[in-house]
């Protein structure tokens, strides 16, 4: 069966604040070797809403180019810079990153919204085959870090990384329905990493330089999660990168595996490993 790769665009269903017309989702999209059920299960889709600011390094963001603008996450790694997905900055000129935040739509007085015309996709990001999808968003100043805005752990260069069967955690404000609307709060769930292998038999790219999520029980990154941080224990192990049109359940979702990038992150941030 043929694969098909394509970014899709999906207008928000609500207002944000500080933006005049609604950003749209950049999202990466797997034609999936297996047919598609018909049941839709909300996804984070199926998730639970996080105890506020206790994911500190969460960022939400909205990136602006040349032809709209779009929503993506992303997390804090130094007090300069925000990783994130390289579809979610590839064609941006700026990025509106908003930091310590819990509920989108209300005033926080721990949130700090921050600029940056410093977007940095890798050089060999293939959309193809959604190969080196990983981007980094430069602050043009340090933000001070306290306990609602802090930086997450990276691994280490000799860290374990075959995470096959662990419990991981993503989470993010994108859609909490297949083709429903965004969440206007921080939402988490927890999954099992499955073995490339297995998700291969669903997709046929999976690299090496990639991790995969089951989908089973319906959970998972959905539209407007993309960039965000894939965790194990307070360790971002990757980076939210593709999944299935629509979310449908006990499809994996595709993360970028940072372990397999530190030597990147190195020469481009200011983080040593």
């Amino acid at each position: 069966m043929k694969t098909v790769f394509v970014i899709a665009l999906i207008g928000a269903a609500c207002a944000f604040p500080k933006v005049t017309e609604n950003p749209q989702f950049k999202r990466i999209y797997v034609d999936p070797l297996k047919p598609i059920s018909e049941k839709v299960i909300p996804r984070i889709i199926n998730g639970r809403e996080a105890i506020p600011h206790s994911i500190p390094y969460q960022a939400y963001i909205i990136v602006t180019g040349e032809n709209g603008r779009w929503l993506c996450s992303g997390s804090l790694i130094s007090p300069n810079y925000v990783l994130t997905a390289a579809h979610c900055v590839i064609d941006g000129v700026s990025a509106e990153v908003y930091l310590g935040s819990h509920n989108i739509l209300q005033p926080e007085s721990t949130r700090v919204i921050v600029t940056s015309y410093n977007l940095t996709a890798h050089k060999d990001y293939g959309e193809l085959f959604i190969s080196n999808d990983i981007g980094l968003i430069k602050l043009p100043t340090p933000v001070e870090l306290d306990e609602d805005v802090n930086v997450v752990s990276l691994p280490g260069l000799t860290a374990y990384t075959n995470y096959e069967g662990r419990n991981a955690r993503v989470s993010g404000w994108g859609l909490t329905i297949g083709g429903g609307t965004t969440s206007q709060v921080l939402m988490e769930v927890n999954s099992t990493v499955i073995s490339n292998d297995l998700c291969n038999s669903y997709y046929g790219i999976v690299e090496e330089s990639q991790i995969c999520l089951s989908g089973v029980g319906g959970v998972g990154p959905c539209n407007g999660d993309s960039g965000g941080p894939l965790v194990l224990g307070n360790e971002q192990i990757g980076i939210t990168s593709y999944g299935v049109l629509g979310c449908p359940p006990d499809y994996p979702s595709g993360f970028t595996r940072i372990a397999s990038y530190l030597d990147w992150i190195e020469q481009h941030t200011d983080l040593k490993f």
